[in-house]
């Protein structure tokens, strides 16, 4: 209700706080940029995964000489509305944010004026670009690179998700290494289920 970007508690904060939608002081910083502003909408602060995309999107949009603006709505289907239409109000010049499976506000997004980027998995019926981590291409550019390294044994860390959703990213990588006459053994193939102490097990037992 108070359009706050992130609240944090405790001794420190490093995030904006005060109200943000039109008419905002923050609206009329922006308002006064040079540069060019995308904004970014995040399902979590704290997750390793987001916040190392969000880094590698920052210093690559930074050296073409735009900022990247976030916003974390924690997973809340109304936050990641009110955001957008916050991003909107404040003139970014274009959005991207990460699907993800509790919901869906693709429709919004589909209607949003500005130019629309989805990162992580393709929506059904999403008319809008994606850029998928489960991505055929992805994993056969991995597998190229390593033989190109000299590497002539491999292994795939992969989740058990994608998995189950016919992993195009698995494919990729298998089907680069046998072209090239070698072989991706089932063993070597360890699918994650996204809780962290089972995982970090499975993990140690795959490279022991």
């Amino acid at each position: 209700e108070s359009r706050c970007l992130i609240r944090q508690e405790g001794a420190k904060s490093y995030v904006t706080t005060g109200r943000c939608g039109p008419g905002s002081e923050l609206e009329a910083v922006l308002a006064k940029r040079r540069r060019p502003c995308l904004g970014i909408l995040l399902p979590s602060a704290d997750n390793s995964f987001y916040m190392s995309m969000f880094e590698c999107l920052r210093k690559e949009l930074h050296s073409r000489g735009f900022d990247l603006f976030a916003a974390v709505h924690a997973s809340e289907a109304e936050a990641e509305r009110r955001q957008l239409e916050m991003m909107v109000s404040m003139g970014m010049t274009g959005i991207l944010f990460f699907s993800h499976r509790e919901f869906d506000n693709h429709r919004a997004f589909e209607n949003c004026p500005l130019p629309v980027v989805c990162l992580g998995r393709n929506i059904r019926g999403f008319a809008r670009s994606v850029v998928s981590v489960n991505n055929y291409d992805v994993g056969r550019l991995a597998a190229q690179h390593l033989m190109g390294n000299g590497y002539t044994s491999f292994g795939y860390v992969g989740m058990r998700q994608a998995h189950q959703m016919k992993d195009m990213r698995l494919k990729g990588y298998a089907g680069a290494i046998k072209a090239s006459g070698y072989e991706l053994d089932e063993e070597r193939i360890v699918q994650l289920e996204g809780e962290e102490e089972a995982d970090i097990q499975r993990l140690y037992a795959f490279f022991s």
